[in-house]
């Protein structure tokens, strides 16, 4: 088992690093890092965030105060009752 997180951890290293050696550097330098098409489907995923974040914030109302009543079984007691 400690093997396995071991090499997780390792993978997770590699990938920082490659991150660390082509990403930054290519984003310090002012180059796009998505396509137009993946600029698109970020903004388009911040607009959802958005309005998801909003709908969180509205309030929710509050369940009526007196609960409505509820017609029991009595009335049919009592009408089988009556019969016999």
């Amino acid at each position: 088992m400690i093997s396995v997180v071991l090499a997780l951890l390792f993978c997770i290293g590699l990938a920082v690093a490659v991150l660390a050696l082509v990403a930054l550097p290519a984003r310090r330098q002012g180059r796009e890092m998505l396509s137009a098409r993946g600029e698109e489907v970020v903004g388009s995923l911040r607009e959802r965030a958005d309005a998801g974040r909003l709908r969180r914030e509205r309030p929710v109302p509050s369940p009526p105060a007196v609960a409505p009543e509820r017609e029991t079984g009595a009335g049919l007691n009592d009408s089988l009752s009556a019969h016999g």
